[in-house]
């Protein structure tokens, strides 16, 4: 089974219409995306009309905090693309023309880690200018540019041909006593590193 933030994101935000009907779970799940495509284009439309940067806003948030991170590393330049950086004890090689860093949080997020950030403006250069366009402002307009239609009511549906068999709907299921589980089933991996955790009888954590 695949699991990721992005299933799991999706999980809970339709976790109050799962146990609808079929049609009605679809009907109000597209309601939800509706409203949801809607207010992100309108949030972003007032962030335009201010003027700010082509970056959004909480990638500029946390841009700054970089910058303030960065003021704790000594960069030395060697002429080429690559960078040390020095700084808590430890040496980081940065790669301004492949935009990496050894610390892999460059590669992974598309926005320069804080000695990425250390030798950018070391050598004069904008931090905003090495951030993934996936990041920007249009990036973000262009992604909820589109909208859902909305649909008729059921009674306007368009009606199938005589020859066509209806699906007949599930057969009628005995409901178990007790209350409803509605929380997600452990994975065997899962199930494995909870058993492998401790709990300290002298502190009240786990080790």
């Amino acid at each position: 089974m695949l699991l990721n933030n992005s299933c799991e994101c999706f999980n809970r935000y339709i976790l109050d219409v799962r146990d609808r009907g079929i049609i009605d779970m679809l009907e109000m799940i597209k309601v939800k995306l509706m409203w949801r495509l809607r207010r992100k284009k309108e949030d972003m439309q007032r962030i335009i009309a201010k003027g700010r940067e082509r970056i959004c806003p909480k990638i500029l948030k946390k841009l700054e905090k970089l910058k303030d991170e960065s003021i704790f590393y000594v960069v030395e330049y060697s002429g080429g693309p690559s960078v040390s950086c020095h700084g808590h004890g430890k040496t980081y090689v940065v790669n301004m023309m492949d935009l990496c860093c050894d610390c892999g949080k460059w590669q992974l997020t598309g926005i320069p880690c804080e000695h990425a950030v250390a030798a950018i403006m070391g050598n004069d250069g904008d931090p905003v200018d090495y951030i993934n366009e996936c990041y920007y402002i249009s990036t973000y307009m262009n992604v909820y540019s589109h909208y859902i239609n909305p649909t008729e009511r059921e009674e306007l549906w368009p009606k199938p041909a005589e020859d066509v068999q209806p699906v007949k709907p599930p057969a009628q299921v005995q409901k178990r006593r007790g209350r409803k589980v509605t929380a997600r089933r452990n994975e065997p991996e899962e199930i494995e590193i909870a058993a492998a955790q401790k709990r300290c009888l002298r502190m009240p954590q786990y080790v």
